[in-house]
């Protein structure tokens, strides 16, 4: 994954001449507008000059919304969960993003959840050490601490109450030494194998669903609500409880 990425939008227009030859006026067609093209014009795909679509982009939705983007940074710096991800944000909304490249032109991003009141989000920055700073009208801020852990899904998602199920947590931001519950009892033999995949053996638990709930060292923490489901092993279910009964003439 590059280190540079150029953080504008992409226009691409016709140009032409209308009116007569005393009087004329320039008129400018968008044909092309990130990765949409207008209706009528030439479908981007089989466009006639040399082009390279946006790997990432998001809608404008005006001044008071997403209107304009901040090109940033691939992370670097001592943050374990932000490792490799690109950031970069809106000029107006201060929204910022992280992306993981995951394949070629392929990306995976997360919206960054700050308590900050960014606007005016005007440039990122970087120091040798790979700390990566945002700038905006009211200061300079760093990214410090580490993404919270989030949990996806769980896979199997159910298993015995005796326990024993070998089990895999897909997420994202988990980190090395992060713990992981069922129904708030201790899952054993826990390896966090990715930042996006965590293992671990099921313990007992009574019958029925139970919350998954991973937290990492830092004391950040998720659950997925009824995460894993609890069943009655068949041989201790009882298929002759009842009895039929009948009337005899």
């Amino acid at each position: 994954m590059p280190d540079l990425f150029i953080g504008q939008q992409l226009v691409i227009r016709r140009r032409g001449m209308e009116g007569s030859k005393k009087a004329h006026q320039t008129i400018e067609v968008f044909v092309i507008q990130g990765s949409y093209a207008y209706p009528g014009q030439t479908p981007p795909e089989i466009c006639d000059f040399d082009h390279h679509f946006p790997v990432l982009e998001y809608p404008n939705t005006g001044f008071f919304g997403d209107c304009s983007v901040t090109g940033g940074y691939r992370y670097r710096g001592p943050v374990a969960s932000l490792e490799g991800a690109y950031i970069y944000g809106d000029y107006c909304s201060g929204n910022i993003w992280l992306a993981w490249q995951t394949g070629p032109n392929e990306f995976e991003e997360l919206e960054f959840v700050h308590n900050q009141p960014l606007g005016d989000l005007r440039s990122f920055g970087e120091d040798e050490s790979g700390n990566v700073y945002v700038v905006d009208g009211g200061g300079i801020w760093r990214f410090d601490g580490n993404l919270a852990p989030q949990i996806a899904s769980v896979d199997p998602d159910s298993g015995p109450t005796t326990g024993g199920t070998e089990i895999v947590i897909s997420g994202t931001n988990f980190l090395a030494g992060a713990t992981v519950t069922i129904g708030g009892e201790t899952c054993q033999g826990i390896a966090v194998n990715e930042p996006d995949e965590i293992s671990c053996t099921t313990p007992p638990g009574n019958a029925g669903p139970a919350d998954v709930s991973v937290e990492n060292p830092d004391g950040q923490s998720d659950v997925l609500p009824a995460g894993f489901v609890y069943l009655i092993p068949e041989d201790l279910i009882f298929t002759d409880r009842f009895e039929a009964t009948g009337t005899e003439d």
